[in-house]
């Protein structure tokens, strides 16, 4: 048995490391060990969200600022995982669709992208679902517009006092039972 030297050591651990921030995604977030143009350069990564966004609220028909709006919020946890979300979008779109480019596949492509990122580990499938689970809430919640509400499902916002007239049929005898004595009671 020869002994490893020091130098050797390092080398070793350092692979091994390397080996486990590019398969372990804890340690790709916590080392930032994916393309820093998705931290850079918020345009594309907002495209990319709202690609995501669409995809997740089919047939919302509100400007792609506003869907990724919650995702953005410092309020909210997904706030500083946006970059890595946005990259790992596209490496998945990359291996499963031929283009990395997610904000621009179909529907369909990136809803397959998305399903592949639910599959994956636990903690990518935590950021997905959270993702999914924010972006959702937050549009039919009207989170950010208490008034405007939602109307995709006919979600009128905040409690507004209501006309009598409006909740009601115009003519309500109409539809009650014919009363037994004068006072509306049966005995």
């Amino acid at each position: 048995m020869s002994a490893i030297t020091r130098r050797q050591a390092l080398a070793y651990l350092g692979a091994a490391a390397a080996a486990c921030a590019t398969a372990c995604t804890p340690m790709k977030i916590l080392l930032g060990a994916y393309p820093g143009v998705f931290d850079e350069d918020d345009d594309l990564t907002d495209r990319i969200l709202g690609g995501f966004a669409d995809a997740v609220l089919p047939g919302a028909d509100v400007p792609t600022g506003q869907l990724v709006r919650p995702l953005r919020d410092e309020r909210f946890p997904l706030e500083g995982h946006c970059g890595y979300l946005a990259s790992d979008l596209c490496g998945r779109a990359g291996d499963l669709c031929g283009s990395p480019q997610f904000d621009l596949l179909s529907r369909e492509e990136r809803c397959r992208v998305i399903e592949h990122g639910l599959a994956s580990d636990a903690i990518t499938r935590r950021l997905y679902t959270g993702a999914i689970f924010l972006t959702q809430v937050a549009f039919f919640g009207g989170i950010y517009d208490d008034d405007a509400g939602c109307a995709f499902i006919d979600f009128d916002g905040r409690y507004r006092k209501t006309r009598l007239a409006d909740l009601t049929y115009p003519d309500p005898q109409a539809y009650l039972a014919r009363e037994l004595t004068t006072g509306g009671h049966f005995h």
